[in-house]
């Protein structure tokens, strides 16, 4: 509506319909089908923030202007403006086509002057210096970290990219006009010279509707600002800064407000004699474009459905293979995993991450030897995965290879020293050795990077336990359970150490507690039985026995430590019963033991 209220556009007819024009205009934006990767992809909030902060800075911007006769809102706006490109410079690199756009907007929108416009521009360019510096002199940035769900293996030359641009951009005009056969990770061809036909063909036709909005400047100042909208918010994704991936759709999410106003003006001009005509059409587009919507975020319920509808569409890429294969990680479907990870394997060998990932998924399945094979082929592609050693460190443990895991944890540990996780792997892994003090040493490295860390400290309790140091212990474990208090091992663990101290009160109490955190928690059940039993609580001691029994049924030494809880009550013939069923079990009585208990 601000529009429609500038110098050029204020006198015109279609002013009179700008209301109409603006709803149905944001109508066709809301609802259009190739907003929803933007929109529904989380990762991409940063793009639908930024087109936040550069509408409200251009709005803002435009009230200014147009309140040039107040100097109060006048400059409350202009503030706002600049205050607001400054925040959208922080989020996403898309922002900083701003002052290109605001200098098409006074060209296209505003009446030139001999003194002209520029002075309220030269702020927002200023700005494309300062922002950077600030971030840069800052670190306020991690730009390590963008790019997450980039193809790292793509690496494309500048020249290719810019040539390919050309078709993606021709792409991106039929999304628009008919979205049909989206796809999140597109499989594009890459074009290597201006004279392959489909690259030579699409710059002509850019050539020609960048020239077409050229030409509307004098005479439809509103479809020129439109047109050219479109390309130059694309420029910093679309042009010669190369990117790994050279089409998304989430990037036609700001470019789609200069598209939409272009739809409705557009159809405006050629119906307006024919006005019941015109929002028929109107009508039955915008039930277009909310029915493929909707189907379309069918398909992104879930990232299972995502991709296997992704890898209907691009099935040569290694990437999507890859990601399904990860869904059906979290699925827990890992012989399904398996195969998408060695398909993508089969694409592309030469991709650490889908090792990494098969590594995991043998992990899973107890296959152990290759998940370390896969997470060694990972650690070739890239020797500075951490992750990799870490994970290949803690397959080490569970095969009982300590020495390998240890120096796998300290190679993650070079990489990464300020991981409290690593420490407390490779203190895990000396305690398993007996390297008590080793244990304690990197299990004290943890806590002082993260002192609220509950299993540091009901580790490092258990090494103090080792070596007899009981005090030390129960206050690593009061500590566990200070940072987390819903953590029964903790408790059992403390109850243990209790116990050691003939402590049985305090002990019971504990293992209590775990079982209220835990209900089928075996070890607390068994601990606090045989707490009963020194307590000489016999019958207490054979309520929890019964408890386990009823968790675990074929629990062997329950039915033992049961029976041998009867036998301290004089009830034999239950003792026996107890006894021939642990034996049946495969459990091997203590012939002492059975000796001295009475026969039947």
């Amino acid at each position: 509506m601000i529009i429609f209220q500038t110098p050029r556009m204020k006198d015109k007819p279609i002013s009179r319909y700008s209301c109409l024009i603006a709803f149905l205009s944001a109508m066709v934006f809301a609802v259009h089908p190739v907003q929803t990767q933007a929109v529904t992809y989380i990762y991409q909030r940063s793009t639908i923030m930024v087109s936040m902060f550069y509408l409200l800075s251009l709005c803002l911007y435009a009230r200014a202007r147009l309140s040039h006769a107040n100097k109060t809102t006048f400059l409350l706006c202009y503030a706002g403006s600049l205050i607001t490109a400054s925040l959208g410079m922080f989020t996403k690199e898309t922002m900083f086509t701003l002052p290109l756009i605001i200098l098409l907007f006074e060209l296209c929108l505003f009446k030139p002057s001999k003194k002209h416009n520029l002075r309220y521009i030269i702020p927002f360019l200023l700005l494309l210096a300062v922002v950077p510096l600030t971030i840069f002199l800052t670190r306020t940035v991690h730009f390590k970290a963008s790019g997450i769900f980039a193809d790292k293996n793509i690496m494309l030359l500048p020249s290719y990219y810019i040539l390919t641009q050309f078709r993606v951009f021709i792409t991106y005009i039929r999304l628009i006009l008919f979205p049909i056969n989206q796809n999140l990770d597109y499989d594009y061809p890459i074009y290597h010279s201006l004279l392959q036909m489909p690259v030579l063909l699409s710059a002509l036709s850019v050539a020609v509707i960048i020239g077409i909005g050229i030409r509307l400047f004098k005479r439809q100042p509103l479809l020129s600002f439109c047109i050219l909208w479109f390309f130059i918010t694309l420029l910093p994704e679309s042009s010669i800064i190369t990117l790994n991936d050279v089409l998304n759709e989430h990037r036609l999410y700001l470019p789609m407000a200069g598209s939409s106003i272009f739809l409705i003006t557009m159809l405006y001009y050629l119906l307006n004699k024919r006005p019941q005509f015109m929002l028929t059409l109107i009508l039955i587009i915008l039930l277009f474009y909310s029915s493929l919507t909707y189907f379309r975020n069918i398909i992104w319920k879930d990232e299972l459905t995502l991709w296997s509808d992704t890898l209907e569409k691009s099935p040569g890429k290694a990437r999507v293979y890859n990601a399904r294969g990860v869904a059906y990680i979290n699925k827990g479907q890992y012989d399904k995993a398996l195969a998408d990870f060695s398909r993508a394997l089969e694409i592309n060998s030469n991709y650490a991450n889908i090792y990494y990932n098969r590594a995991y998924a043998y992990t899973n399945k107890d296959e152990h030897e290759k998940a370390i094979s896969d997470y060694t082929e990972a650690i070739k592609i890239n020797p500075r995965d951490k992750e990799a050693y870490n994970n290949r460190g803690a397959t080490y443990g569970q095969k009982g290879q300590y020495d390998k895991a240890i120096s796998d944890f300290t190679a993650a540990l070079i990489l990464n020293s300020r991981n409290s996780d690593l420490y407390n792997n490779r203190g895990t892994a000396f305690m398993k050795k007996g390297q008590y003090d080793d244990a304690i040493s990197d299990f004290t490295e943890a806590i002082k990077i993260d002192p609220d860390y509950a299993k540091a400290y009901c580790n490092r309790g258990t090494a103090y336990k080792e070596k007899s140091q009981y005090d030390k212990a129960i206050s690593d474990y009061t500590e566990a359970i200070r940072v987390n208090p819903k953590d029964a091992k903790a408790y059992n663990n403390r109850a243990v150490t209790r116990a050691v101290l003939k402590e049985y009160e305090k002990a019971i109490s504990d293992y209590t507690k775990a079982i209220e955190i835990d209900e089928g928690y075996l070890d607390a059940y068994n601990n606090r039985a045989i707490a009963y039993t020194k307590m000489g609580q016999y019958e207490r001691a054979i309520s929890d026995y019964t408890q386990i029994l009823i968790i675990e049924p074929d629990y062997a030494k329950a039915y033992y430590d049961r029976g041998t809880a009867y036998c301290s009550k004089g009830e034999f013939d239950k003792a026996w019963a107890d006894i021939k069923k642990s034996e049946g079990l495969g459990f091997k009585s203590d012939p002492e033991f059975i000796e001295r208990l009475p026969k039947k």
